[in-house]
């Protein structure tokens, strides 16, 4: 009895003094921080922002620095704070950019945003290539569809239903990530009308590409038993979201187009010019029933891209974003607008049909000219609008020059001739008002300065 006591006694002095082993590794063991939040962190990533805009490079370091003895800062946040001192080390050269090693167990969409938030840094900096680095490196493989060059590609819906040309049908879209998808609701622009519905059932769409010596030709087959309802407006049609960007760095159209009611828009993002166009102004597009579902083509003429046509080397961007009644899917993983996450379109065969490509485009060229310079010979020629002595020492001289050039555009022009024209000619013949604009500005300039 006294033993227990003894015991019972002891045992409140250490409750009492706090001398309990276990009790003082409690105290000493330091309570980890907590970490910030998404909104924290990203206004902190901002803050940075704000100071990337004054082109300070010091005191981008010396703020990463800071960032980085604050433990509430999290692996993503952490990672960020790598890529851009992996981007201020490289000193405005991408090639030299050396990318650090992701954290085990990073999501694909963090590491997404950690680069796009590298991008955002470099933009403020005005470090454009290394900007453009961040934002178009691939943080996964992206599907690749190889575009055959062949004899005629089919241009409508019964053609490509029917056709036996090598063009392979690509499927494996994915998903569309559903908080992204609910975010786009607020584009006013655009009626995604099944960008919010959670849906577990797979992509019914498909598509191939091929092209020829008139343009590249895109079909989208969508697997449906509600074809008939869908063309009586009684069921829901889809919408097809497509992105298309001619190589690396360059410009990007971006088309909506609807079923039914048919209807497509072109996102208007570039004012046309010597070297943009307007989609709207040269596509072609048609849906219609098919068996087990409906057909959708979209046909492009390089006469839109003229300047831009694609080698054996070339890689495109091709973004393809149904909206159907099963949900929102993407090929790819790209996300509207992420060019980096859509699929890449390469080309096979092109270099063989090359010739005929350049001689239709030389034509075309040609036929454009001489419909469109009248109104431009006209307006230089107007006795209160025009400047006849500009009409008389520029304007005529490059019309008679460009008459010259169409002596020579036959349907059997020789190599030699298509090849001259299609470089001197060409863009001439294509963007007449522009380069006539370009030369008045350039003859006032020699004018002021003369003066």
């Amino acid at each position: 009895m006294k033993f227990k006591a003894l015991l019972f006694a002891l045992a409140g002095a250490v409750m009492l003094t706090g001398f309990s082993p276990a009790l003082q590794a409690q105290k000493k063991a330091p309570a980890k921080p907590q970490k910030y939040d998404a909104r924290t962190t990203n206004n902190k990533i901002n803050a940075l922002l704000n100071v990337s805009a004054e082109r300070d490079i010091q005191k981008i370091r010396a703020m990463i620095a800071d960032y980085r003895k604050d433990a509430k800062f999290g692996t993503d946040a952490l990672y960020t704070f790598d890529l851009i001192e992996a981007g201020l080390n490289a000193k405005g050269n991408p090639k030299a950019v050396k990318l650090p090693k992701t954290p085990e167990g990073m999501s694909a969409n963090a590491v997404s945003n950690a680069f796009f938030s590298t991008a955002k840094v470099f933009m403020y900096l005005r470090d454009y290539p290394i900007a453009q680095f961040f934002g178009t490196v691939r943080q996964k493989e992206v599907p690749v569809y190889v575009c055959n060059a062949v004899a005629l590609a089919p241009k409508d819906v019964t053609g490509w239903e029917t056709t036996k040309i090598n063009a392979p049908v690509a499927t494996g879209f994915e998903k569309y990530n559903e908080k992204a998808a609910a975010l786009l609701i607020n584009d006013v622009n655009s009626v995604r009308d099944s960008a919010t519905l959670k849906s577990d059932k797979n992509c019914p769409v498909s598509f191939r590409v091929a092209a020829d010596k008139y343009g590249i030709s895109i079909y989208i087959k969508a697997v449906t038993a509600k074809t008939d309802e869908i063309f009586a407006g009684l069921a829901y049609g889809g919408m097809y979201e497509m992105y298309l960007q001619p190589g690396q760095g360059e410009f990007y159209y971006q088309w909506l187009y609807y079923v039914n009611p048919e209807k497509c828009n072109e996102a208007e993002w570039m004012t046309p010019g010597k070297h943009y166009r307007f989609l709207k102004e040269y596509m072609e597009y048609d849906s219609k029933a098919v068996e087990g579902g409906i057909g959708t083509v979209f046909f492009i003429p390089w006469t839109t891209l003229y300047d831009r046509l694609p080698d054996a080397k070339s890689e495109w961007k091709l973004g393809v974003v149904p909206w159907v009644a099963e949900g929102g899917f993407t090929w790819g993983s790209g996300q509207v607008h992420e060019l980096n996450k859509f699929g890449t379109l390469k080309f096979a065969g092109l270099e063989k049909i090359m010739p005929d490509i350049k001689r239709q485009l030389v034509m075309a060229a040609w036929g454009k000219y001489k419909k469109e310079n009248g109104a431009v010979l006209t307006f230089w020629n107007d006795e209160q609008r025009g400047d006849r002595k500009f009409e008389a020492e520029v304007v005529i001289p490059l019309r008679d020059k460009c008459t010259e050039w169409g002596k020579l555009v036959k349907a059997d022009m020789d190599a030699a001739t298509v090849e001259m024209l299609f470089k001197e000619a060409v863009p001439v013949w294509n963007e007449f008002k522009f380069v006539v604009d370009d030369l008045r500005t350039q003859y006032l300039q020699k004018q002021l300065l003369s003066e």
